[in-house]
Order: structure tokens, then sequence, then C-alpha cells
């Protein structure tokens, strides 16, 4: 995660705004809100799958930052080797994330 990501997500979901802690538990002050996360990546499926990149996001953006502040995750999307996709292929992209869009909302 870049550090100005990080800051962001360090200033916005705060304590005290995003979670709080009762009774000796940390709970999460979100729970009226829900996220669709999209990651955007560089490299193809098969650089990232076999790695276990994707377990790792999932485990601290879904549940270590989203889940953790009372958020429901509706989707959490992987979009692979973005920068080096055909047009056909980015607009093939974009109508999938609208389904997916569509679907949840």
């Amino acid at each position: 995660m870049p550090a100005i990501l990080k800051g962001y997500i360090d200033r916005v979901f705060s304590y005290g705004f995003a979670y709080e802690e009762r009774d000796g538990e940390l709970v999460g002050l979100l729970s009226d809100k829900k996220a669709f996360i999209i990651n955007t990546l560089g490299a193809s499926e098969l650089d990232y799958r076999p790695s276990g990149m994707e377990e790792c996001l999932i485990k601290t953006t879904d549940t270590g930052i989203f889940k953790f502040c009372g958020v429901e995750v509706l989707r959490h999307l992987f979009l692979y080797s973005v920068p080096y996709i055909t047009e056909d292929e980015r607009k093939a992209m974009l109508e999938m994330i609208r389904k997916e869009l569509e679907e949840v909302l």
C-alpha cells in the first residue's frame, strides 16, 4: 500500500469516528456503510494468485480496515494487467464493473 494511501486510511478510519472502545472491546461505528472495493493491478492474475497477494489484500483491506470499522464489504474485485490491456479489454472490464454494481445496489 502506498504511504499516501496508508496516511489517508489512518486519518479517515480513526478512533472515535470509525471505531471506539466499549467495555474493553473495540467496536466499529460505520455499520450503516457499505463498500465496493476495486483493486487495479499491473501484473497478470497468474503473477498474483500463486503468491497469495489477493488473500493479503482481502485480509488487510476487507477485514483489517472495513469490517473492523463495521463496514459491510459488498464485493472486492481484482482487475489484472490494467496498464497493458487493449481498449476492448478495458471496455469489457468497465462493463463487468457496471454489472457488478447493478447486482449489489
